[in-house]
């Protein structure tokens, strides 16, 4: 640190040692005094310098020379800081096999990487006939056009160059993003042939098609391996090619109209909250009208590890995605190798049988064709976000629930017939209803009995049988609150600037997130939520006293309230969705029949409620806000200028 080699940082030094020496020779008091005065002193000094020292590491000052990757790379060493001062930190914890703990990191990388290995399908070749007989699809070629050969051009290939971050990990082949950024003026040249001779000839280099995967850690106890799943990190020149390769066949998709509506995975203009917008609308409507929803909770074991390449080469080119692409992606495929790497250390290299990589570009998009018939002669809805999976159907009767389980049975029989797994003791029913006596029925999987439960957690939203969210609110402020007792412990002393990072990072994602699907209206839950940021605010500005103003704080931080910022975020939502910026479907919101001298000219229809919950859910509420926003905010001719104008403090 540049305090430690001050001068008057080593004259204090010295003249504390030399109290010290002092105090420890004779009792006098003064001495004893002046060593305490000084070596507090010190230590105060030290404290600082500390965390002057850090806040410039983690948050050097912005210049006009300043790029959005050195924002984003400063972001990254702050996250990488906290995540150091977590006492359970990234490192792998002593992994156990055949009763036996292994601590040493080479035998822990082993034994990940045979884990890994073990869920894999087993290799075999498909014929065309094979497959049309063991999968039941259908094989007409003119269904769906053939994809085009993708043209790549020198252009195209220095653009995405020049998008690389630069701080982002080299691959195996040790090639770094920065070197392609910076001389991309050089290698885009030479970087296009070989994308064209890979295409032209469908032959991937070996290179690319090694991983080195890092283990993530899902949940459960940490000593069994089962419970990591594998991150690949591949090669940066060949995820550059995927991302050809993925805009082109995901263009195809959406042009073709292949995928299924309802899955919002790793699609444009769909998300998580998009999904659970048109969830929670489907269901308030349905209980609305007093009905019952029986939402069976599907979960797949090791889904993207046992996609099958053979059956999904034949599922491709169903689709469209034929001839040079389609050899393209067999070799992309076939020939994999993986290393597991812990504490830097590397297990043995495996061969990849199965599967598509997670943490490669391509293989998000592969496994949403692989699993986009799912849904296929399945009477209940279904929606897909990639593999999570939730089913349901509105139960009237004894006779709904067989249906019900007879989709069940269907989803069985169509992870046999394309090698994927349901884990049954994952798999839950949900009931969603008002009604005193709802009516029960036991849902088999394996002829296993699905486990009924009051309330679960789907993309990360507490969802219960009542749709009421307050478990949910339990659950992010309990949370929230966790994790500002973490920051006060670690960043005490930290800059205000630092501490808002913290905040800004850590504590307000964890309460907002979802937020337009669960904003409350109740006066507890917004209270519980805005402790939240009242805490956050006397640990920002270092004031905890019971007299110290929390209202000052925030002025002066210049923090709006959550409940604002909910508000607001419903409000962009709802721009989003009148724009079509977002795939939830416009057709629900229904101009007024005659337009009143005070409503502005994207007014729509209120919806009636009976119920709070369906009066307080997203379209019906946001509708009632949308009305009453001034003219010009409404007709906005952007997202930006919507944001902006509608962030200002009279709106």
């Amino acid at each position: 640190m540049p305090f430690a080699k001050s001068l008057y940082y080593k004259v204090s030094i010295k003249k504390r040692d030399r109290l010290y020496k002092k105090k420890k020779k004779s009792a006098d008091k003064g001495h004893i005094e002046k060593f305490k005065t000084i070596k507090h002193l010190i230590q105060k000094k030290q404290r600082h310098a500390y965390w002057n020292y850090i806040e410039d590491i983690i948050l050097p000052k912005e210049t006009e020379t300043s790029t959005t990757s050195d924002k984003n790379n400063s972001k990254k060493r702050f996250w990488t800081f906290i995540k150091h001062k977590k006492a359970d930190n990234s490192n792998i914890t002593a992994l156990k096999e055949h009763g036996k703990l292994e601590t040493d990191p080479v035998n822990k990388a082993n034994i990940l990487n045979r884990q890994f290995h073990s869920v894999f399908t087993e290799r075999k070749t498909t014929t065309r006939d094979e497959f049309t007989k063991q999968t039941k699809m259908q094989t007409n070629r003119r269904d769906f056009t053939t994809v085009n050969d993708i043209d790549i051009t020198v252009n195209g290939v220095k653009k995405l160059l020049d998008g690389l971050n630069p701080y982002k990990a080299s691959g195996p082949d040790n090639i770094k993003p920065r070197l392609l950024k910076e001389l991309s003026d050089v290698i885009s040249p030479i970087l296009t042939i070989v994308f064209r001779l890979s295409y032209n000839t469908g032959k991937v280099p070996d290179a690319w098609k090694t991983a080195l995967v890092t283990p993530a850690f899902k949940k459960g106890q940490k000593y069994k391996a089962e419970n990591y799943r594998p991150i690949s990190l591949t090669c940066v020149c060949c995820k550059i090619f995927e991302h050809i390769v993925t805009s082109h066949i995901m263009k195809h998709a959406e042009r073709v109209n292949i995928l299924f509506p309802l899955q919002h995975g790793f699609r444009k203009g769909r998300s998580c909250e998009t999904q659970l917008i048109e969830l929670t609308e489907d269901i308030t409507k349905n209980m609305e009208n007093g009905k019952q929803r029986d939402v069976l909770i599907m979960d797949f074991s090791k889904a993207f590890d046992k996609v099958s390449h053979s059956l999904l080469l034949h599922k491709l080119d169903h689709y469209g995605i034929r001839g040079k692409t389609n050899r393209w992606i067999e070799s992309f495929l076939s020939g994999r190798s993986q290393s597991v790497v812990v504490e830097g250390q590397k297990s043995k290299s495996v061969e990849v049988e199965s599967g598509v990589p997670q943490g490669s570009v391509l293989g998000p998009s592969l496994f949403l064709f692989y699993i986009n018939d799912i849904p296929t002669g399945i009477d209940s809805t279904v929606r897909l976000f990639a593999d999570d999976t939730l089913v349901y159907l509105t139960i009237s009767s004894a006779k709904d629930c067989s249906v019900l389980q007879a989709d069940l049975t269907k989803l069985q029989e169509w992870e046999t017939r394309w090698k994927m797994a349901f884990h049954p003791d994952k798999c839950n029913v949900l009931t969603i209803t008002r009604k005193k006596k709802p009516i029960d029925h036991a849902y088999l999987l394996h002829n296993q009995v699905l486990q009924h439960v009051t309330s679960a957690k789907y993309l990360g939203v507490t969802l219960n049988s009542e749709m009421d969210f307050g478990q949910h609110i339990n659950t992010i402020t309990n949370k929230a609150s966790s994790t500002i007792g973490f920051l006060r412990r670690n960043l005490n002393i930290g800059s205000i600037k630092v501490k808002t990072e913290a905040y800004q990072t850590y504590v307000r994602p964890t309460v907002e997130y979802a937020s337009t699907v669960w904003d409350p209206h109740d006066k507890n839950d917004i209270r519980r939520l805005e402790m939240v940021q009242r805490r956050s605010a006397r640990f920002v500005t270092n004031r905890y006293r019971n007299r110290s103003s929390v209202g000052e704080m925030l002025k002066t931080l210049n923090w709006k309230s959550l409940e604002e910022r909910r508000r607001e975020a419903r409000l962009v939502m709802m721009y989003k969705i009148d724009r079509q910026l977002v795939a939830i479907d416009n057709q629900r919101l229904v101009p007024p029949r005659r337009l009143s001298r005070n409503m502005h000219p994207k007014s729509f229809q209120t919806i009636s409620a009976c119920s709070d919950y369906r009066k307080w859910s997203f379209f019906p509420r946001t509708v009632r806000d949308w009305n009453s926003l001034p003219p010009d905010i409404a007709t906005a001719g952007s997202l930006e200028s919507f944001k902006t104008q509608l962030a200002k403090p009279s709106v």
